[in-house]
């Protein structure tokens, strides 16, 4: 418990100095995002490969890379055409890599290695594309910064919530196949705590960017109540999957980087979700004001 305290602590600090002066050196979060995603793709692809028994490490290092295509500059009139584009760009970049990598690994490992081949590709894509996303909100979307701060944190929210819901009043299993220790009472109890704090974080990020007048306090209230419900369920499938993943794989940690806490991506499973969920938000907010 004391190492997984001052592990914890430590990285804290560590992601509260990569991305809080982001506002200002937005290079600091993007940098923090290369990092996760060439260690946390790499934890990925060494259980999925152990699982499969193959040799890729040099794949792991081109999705680690090709998630910089989301930094092209992209013009255009709207918030959706200019994040969009961005998107697209990766997207059609990482469906070539996809494509052609699972031929090259079949060819040379035979026809029985196209299952593992589109597994191992799957695992490279989880990383990849919620870091492009990051990119994306920190160079198309208006007050991305901020959007990036709400992705990183509701997972936190949600867990710490969940937690201690499930902790006092859990009982019934929620997913005992995929994981044991999750509730009912702990999913409801990440879902409305996340759903209170991002109402009140998104009542106050409106007003300190807009004026306390640009919106009525009851709609912002609403609005945040929907995104913290959005990220929260994110969150929790984000965590979910990785239990998947790790339970078919047979390990109990992605990694051993972080002492009493796992890998990189166990500390980042659930944001590889409320990424792209955030960016999903800032594009449907734009498209009906």
């Amino acid at each position: 418990m004391k190492t997984r305290i001052i592990t914890g602590s430590i990285f804290a600090l560590i992601m509260a100095g990569f991305l809080l002066p982001g506002y200002k050196f937005p290079a600091l979060p993007l940098f923090l995002f290369f990092l996760v995603n060439i260690f946390g793709g790499r934890e990925v692809y060494r259980v999925v490969i152990a699982k499969f028994n193959l040799s890729l490490r040099g794949l792991s290092l081109l999705w680690s890379v090709i998630f910089l295509t989301a930094l092209i500059p992209c013009g255009g009139n709207t918030l959706i055409d200019r994040s969009l584009a961005q998107l697209g760009i990766f997207a059609i970049c990482a469906l070539t890599l996809l494509f052609f990598s699972t031929i090259i690994l079949a060819c040379i490992h035979g026809t029985s290695a196209l299952t593992p081949a589109v597994a191992v590709n799957s695992a490279g894509l989880y990383t990849a594309f919620p870091c492009a996303v990051a990119v994306v909100l920190l160079t198309a979307v208006p007050d991305g910064f901020y959007w990036l701060l709400i992705a990183v944190f509701s997972p936190w929210v949600s867990d710490v919530s969940a937690y201690f819901t499930g902790f006092y009043l859990g009982k019934r299993k929620l997913i005992p196949q995929i994981s044991p220790k999750k509730t009912v009472a702990g999913f409801i109890g990440g879902l409305v705590g996340t759903m209170i704090v991002m109402a009140v974080a998104y009542k106050f990020m409106v007003a300190a960017l807009y004026g306390s007048g640009s919106d009525s306090p009851y709609y912002t209230i609403i609005i945040g109540s929907f995104i913290g419900a959005i990220l929260s369920i994110a969150s929790q499938f984000g965590d979910w999957l990785a239990s998947v993943i790790k339970r078919e794989t047979g390990v109990k940690d992605f990694g051993t980087l972080l002492p009493g806490h796992g890998g990189i991506m166990d500390r980042f499973d659930s944001v590889m979700f409320t990424l792209p969920a955030t960016l999903l938000i800032v594009l449907l907010l734009a498209a009906i004001k």
